[in-house]
């Protein structure tokens, strides 16, 4: 068996040297490499690249062309030759292509039978033959600056499409043969649509559902039917009101919401599989809190909450799965965090100009805790953690903007500490403990009114002056 395998052996290296050398724009056919040499050519003259150096346009596979890609020209007087891309269609393999930087249709493209991708720019093309592509296998359409309700009409008959995205700056409705889309498992849409037609139930196939435009304020109560939807991604800068059958969606794992969100969303609550939960309520959004219902989200590692009026979390909070909790442009001055906290599996916190009274006191139990970043803030003392014990894995403390005056001598013995950042406080010294942290500490200090430094430390309040820079890494203990 040995000597079999030893003899097979440079030919399995052959073989796997040859393929790789197959996938390479140098080693094609002449013929093909002049073919691509004129579709590229002004993009060569202009670029400086050489034809061989297109790997990022140019996909190579078994020595077959797999993927074109035309990008669009910041010199406006350069553009594809109009005559050489007519050779498009002679890449007979490509599964992949990008006519953003065209202004031409590439006729006979439609008869590539490998084509599974394909992007267009409309703001290129007066017209595009949408309707040549309709009894083929397309699997992704990408339009940008779709314009013309004509032109979407006829992307409705592509009934093969599974990923659709629709980038447009004047459609305000999309029509009822949306329900043609029965094989679409993606679908993008940003314009300034204000709701979504019923008949969008018939997409049935949903796992990635985004929807982009400043004037949605409703969606259709037709969420029962995306029984296999997994992320959900709703933008808007108007009200927008969410249909109660969100909370059959059962298995969507990431939901992103922005508007101007005047209440918490109870459909939230029955979302039984959401990890990530992202929540902007605008500036001219904002409710006062969560929901105790959050403790059926027993799967969320994720939360994301941009709130102007938020001025309290829900015990329920503790139930959960919570490893990241993003607050940002809450109001928590008046707030006691639940001690029940100290339950989560926290890594990350930040609390982002939420205007904490106090620093949180559950964070002081966590054995998980990586990261603690506090932005603003009416506290001015800390306890002292207890690093053997629970602090073991902080790499990066930030402590911004509050009325903080002294910091826990503990601190300088956590041991994995790698980032301290305590700009705008009212610090006038450091524990002597710091000096333990050595040079791998990147220290950010500027802001605060420094008088006294521990002599262990090799600096002086001159060399935090505020006049400097701000950051350094902390130089090593005293020499002796």
């Amino acid at each position: 068996m040995k000597k079999i395998f030893f003899k097979l052996l440079p030919v399995l290296f052959i073989s796997i040297a040859c393929s790789n050398h197959d996938n390479t724009i140098k080693n094609l056919d002449i013929e093909v490499r002049e073919k691509l040499e004129n579709l590229y050519l002004n993009y060569i003259k202009l670029s400086g690249y050489e034809l061989n150096e297109l790997d990022h346009l140019i996909k190579v596979e078994d020595n077959k062309v797999i993927r074109l890609y035309f990008p669009l020209f910041y010199n406006g007087e350069i553009h594809y030759d109009s005559t050489s891309i007519q050779e498009i269609s002679s890449f007979t393999n490509l599964q992949e292509l990008n006519l953003f930087g065209l202004k031409y249709y590439p006729n006979g493209i439609e008869n590539i039978k490998t084509l599974k991708y394909l992007r267009v720019n409309l703001k290129k093309f007066n017209n595009f033959p949408f309707e040549k592509f309709k009894d083929k296998r397309l699997e992704t359409l990408q339009v940008d600056s779709l314009q013309d309700s004509k032109l979407i009409e006829s992307i409705y008959d592509l009934i093969s499409l599974k990923e659709l995205i629709i980038r447009t700056s004047e459609i305000k409705k999309l029509s009822i043969k949306i329900s043609n889309f029965k094989n679409v498992e993606e679908l993008f849409i940003e314009g300034k649509i204000n709701t979504l037609p019923e008949e969008i139930k018939s997409c049935s196939k949903l796992k990635t559902l985004k929807i982009c435009s400043d004037s949605l304020t409703s969606l259709p109560d037709a969420f029962q039917n995306f029984t296999e939807l997994k992320m959900l991604y709703i933008y808007s800068k108007s009200k927008i009101d969410l249909p109660i059958s969100l909370s059959n969606c059962k298995n969507v794992i990431l939901f992103k919401l922005s508007g101007i969100i005047n209440e918490y969303p109870e459909c939230i609550n029955g979302m039984d599989s959401l990890g990530n939960l992202e929540i902007d309520c605008g500036e001219n959004g904002g409710f006062d809190s969560l929901s105790d219902g959050m403790n059926n989200l027993t799967r969320l590692h994720t939360l994301r909450i941009e709130n102007p009026k938020l001025k309290y979390l829900p015990k329920s909070l503790s139930q959960t799965k919570l490893e990241f909790l993003e607050i940002r442009g809450a109001k928590l001055k008046n707030y006691k965090f639940p001690i029940e906290y100290n339950q989560l599996p926290l890594k990350h916190i930040e609390l982002f100009a939420s205007k904490v009274g106090e620093f949180p006191p559950f964070l002081y139990d966590l054995t998980t805790i990586e990261e603690i970043k506090i932005i603003g803030g009416y506290f001015d003392s800390m306890r002292n953690p207890q690093p053997q014990k629970n602090w073991n894995n902080l790499k990066s403390l930030t402590i911004s903007g509050t009325e903080l005056s002294a910091l826990p001598d503990s601190l300088g013995y956590c041991r994995k500490l790698q980032t301290v950042d305590i700009q705008h406080n009212r610090l006038t010294t450091v524990p002597r403990s710091f000096a333990n942290l050595g040079e791998r500490l990147c220290f950010y200090w500027f802001g605060n009114p420094w008088k006294t430094l521990p002599k262990e430390m090799d600096w002086n309040c001159r060399d935090l002056n505020p006049c400097s820079v701000g950051y350094s890494n902390l130089p090593p203990a005293k020499r002796r």
